[in-house]
């Protein structure tokens, strides 16, 4: 998952609507690259509310996102699946708009909003023509402001949306959800996203109420726009539509410190499945990392390149049976997630494994070749092109900016920093960040027959599928 999770003008023409609390970043147009970067103006409504408007070229729709800065990793304890629920009650929690009402309005203005909740934040994304952007902020407001969360509409909620999920997940997904679980061990980033069976149970309608009234605060969120409108055109309807948002107290956030695991370890789970997944991985840097560039360069060139990466080469050279090779790095306010996952045939388990740990020691002990540091420059450039070609990419991307306080000319400098890279930053990350030594590996299907190969590799824990699902 690429999570990377990645200014400013003053509002003149609306000034007078907004704090004095605004400044200016002008983008360099020295370059043809430079001169495609879009300018970004950010400013502060008197509620506290951050408003960032990323101003392009013409373009048929605007990407908006609404970021609250609390995702699962605040959920209260016990209770993993709160911030989700909040959520996704949004687009029903209020009494005078029925939920089917909502969609439909949604639809009538040809908008399409989706809600994801990750570990730090909970991004509201939309995609809106231009001219009905302002029929959509008052949607939105009336989304967001007070929230009604009804019993039977969380209940309701639970059963339709999570259940199934959480209780039948494919082996992958398993495989995955567990592994972060054991990298992680007691920080929040360890427990699943939407919950499970069990802390679902223990969350009621006041969980959501007290989560909403904590986080849910203008002074805790921003709002990015991006496309074809200018300052003058924008301020004074969001002032409208959000400024009565009341403002809440400061949030402080302070998660455990995560532990390091000492040794290789594996988790079989057995399972009837012949396909096995597994998810191989350790904890990996902040957001904030100065590494990111290179580590990200590093990943495409491992396991994120599709068939050119090299996991996917040793796996076709060794003739491992597999449907997926892929490696990522999720990156979090306070730490990460390295990890590796695939698929392969029951028979293939231990050699699959065995080839993942050489192939991560020989990208730390082997020299990068130019051809594979080319490559990897042209896919993140070719990324960048398109970033900049789409509003609703960009609304991602400076939502990361904000929430992970990324410098202000990330957009700008990308290119450079990207060039800048060279072989010798690549190995020097893999050898910082990447470890066969302290990471886990959990294995989950059918695979009986490798146990004594797999043994050879490290400590070994065997479970049942059940047992796992108790947790």
């Amino acid at each position: 998952m690429f999570c990377t999770k990645w200014n400013s003008v003053l509002f003149l023409a609306v000034h007078l609507l907004f704090s004095a609390s605004s400044s200016f970043c002008q983008v360099p147009g020295s370059t043809p690259d430079a001169q495609q970067v879009p300018l970004i103006h950010k400013t502060e409504l008197l509620n506290g509310l951050k408003v960032i408007l990323v101003q392009t070229k013409a373009a048929p729709r605007i990407g908006l996102d609404l970021l609250i800065k609390a995702g699962s990793a605040t959920d209260l304890p016990g209770k993993a699946g709160t911030a989700y629920l909040v959520a996704q009650s949004l687009r029903f929690a209020n009494e005078r708009e029925p939920a089917e009402h909502s969609s439909e309005e949604m639809a009538d203005l040809g908008a399409e909003l989706q809600i994801r909740v990750d570990w730090d934040s909970t991004v509201l994304h939309a995609e809106v023509p231009w001219q009905n952007l302002e029929s959509f902020l008052d949607l939105l407001s009336r989304m967001l402001l007070k929230p009604i969360f009804s019993l039977r509409d969380v209940e309701k909620l639970k059963q339709s949306l999570m259940t199934p999920k959480i209780e039948s997940p494919g082996t992958a997904e398993l495989a995955e959800r567990k592994l972060q679980s054991l990298v992680f061990g007691k920080n929040p980033y360890g427990h699943p996203v939407r919950g499970t069976s069990r802390s679902l149970a223990n969350i009621h309608t006041e969980d959501l109420d007290e989560f909403y009234r904590t986080y849910y605060c203008p002074n805790n969120a921003a709002l990015i726009v991006a496309g074809n409108v200018e300052a003058s055109q924008i301020g004074g309807l969001i002032r409208e539509k959000l400024g009565g948002w009341v403002k809440g107290s400061k949030v402080e956030i302070d998660f455990p410190q995560v532990s390091v695991g000492e040794k290789f370890s594996m988790l079989l789970v057995n399972e009837k499945q012949e396909k096995v997944a597994i998810a191989f991985g350790h904890t990996g840097p902040a957001r904030n990392t100065s590494d990111f560039y290179a580590l990200t360069m590093m990943n495409l060139i491992l396991g994120s390149a599709g068939n050119s990466s090299r996991l996917t080469q040793a796996f076709l050279a060794r003739n491992i049976a597999h449907e997926s090779v892929q490696s990522d790095f999720e990156f979090g306010c306070s730490g990460g997630l390295f990890r590796i996952a695939t698929v392969v045939s029951s028979s293939g388990v231990a050699q699959a494994l065995t080839t993942i740990l050489e192939v991560i020691e020989n990208l730390k002990a082997s020299p990068i070749n130019e051809s594979e540091l080319t490559t990897a420059k042209e896919q993140l450039l070719d990324w960048y092109a398109k970033l900049l070609s789409s509003p609703s990419l960009l609304a991602d991307q400076v939502t990361r900016m904000e929430l992970y306080g990324l410098a202000s000319d990330f957009l700008v400098s990308f290119p450079k920093r990207v060039q800048q890279i060279t072989k010798e930053r690549i190995e020097e990350v893999s050898k910082n960040y990447l470890s066969t030594s302290r990471a886990t590996a959990v294995i989950v299907g059918n695979c009986n027959d490798s146990v004594s190969e797999l043994k050879k590799l490290g400590s070994l824990e065997i479970t049942e599928r059940t047992e796992i699902e108790k947790d």
